[in-house]
C-alpha cells in the first residue's frame, strides 16, 4: 500500500531552474521527477540488479573490444570517430545542463 508523506524541500533557483527543464522535457509533475530523481540516484549509489551489472559489464567489454580492433586496423579512423564521439557527448551534456 502506498504511503502519502509530504516532506519540505530547501531548493535554490538552480535547483528551480533544473526541475522546469526536467518537467518540460518529460512532461511529468515536480513530485514525479524528483521520486524518479531519488530512484536513479539510489540505484546509482546502491548499485543496480545483478541483471543491471551484467549488462554494464557485457556493454563496457563489447566497446572495449570495438575500440581496440579499430585501434589496431586503423588508427586514425579510431581517432576520428573518437573524437566524434567525444563531440556528440559534450553536445548531450550542454543541452542537458541548459
Amino acid at each position: 500500500m502506498d504511503r502519502k508523506s509530504f516532506f519540505q524541500l530547501r531548493r535554490t533557483s538552480e535547483f528551480d531552474a533544473t526541475l522546469a527543464r526536467l518537467r518540460a522535457l518529460t512532461n511529468k509533475s515536480s513530485a514525479q521527477v524528483v521520486r524518479d530523481a531519488l530512484k536513479h540516484y539510489a540505484a546509482a549509489v546502491l548499485g543496480g540488479s545483478d541483471l543491471e551489472r551484467r549488462r554494464q559489464t557485457t556493454n563496457e567489454f563489447l566497446f572495449l573490444v570495438a575500440d581496440q580492433i579499430l585501434a589496431d586496423a586503423n588508427p586514425q579512423l579510431h581517432d576520428t570517430l573518437m573524437s566524434e564521439a567525444s563531440r556528440r557527448t559534450e553536445e548531450l551534456y550542454a543541452r542537458i545542463s541548459r
